[in-house]
């Protein structure tokens, strides 16, 4: 869905991390794991959809503890991508 609206999806090793460790705390397998994960990227991705902009979205331990808004960081322009 990401790269449909131009964006990346990234995530930190520490993030990834705290998400196993909250679905083992929640018991629930990979089940838990989707609905973490859904808590994480419904917001985003509600707001990337019609975006003038493109970018990379960064999971950050951050953003998992918080569950606040992930930022998005600018994509440089490839090379090849460029004109002359």
């Amino acid at each position: 869905m990401f790269e449909l609206d131009g964006f990346e999806l990234e995530f930190e090793p520490a993030a990834i991390e705290m998400i196993a460790d909250q679905a083992v705390e929640r018991e629930t397998g990979a089940r838990g794991l989707r609905a973490i994960l859904e808590e994480l990227l419904n917001p985003i991705m509600f707001e990337l959809p019609g975006s003038a902009s493109q970018g990379r979205v960064v999971i950050t331990s951050e953003v998992v503890e918080t569950r606040q808004m992930p930022k998005v960081q600018p994509i440089r322009q490839r090379l090849k991508d460029k004109t002359a």
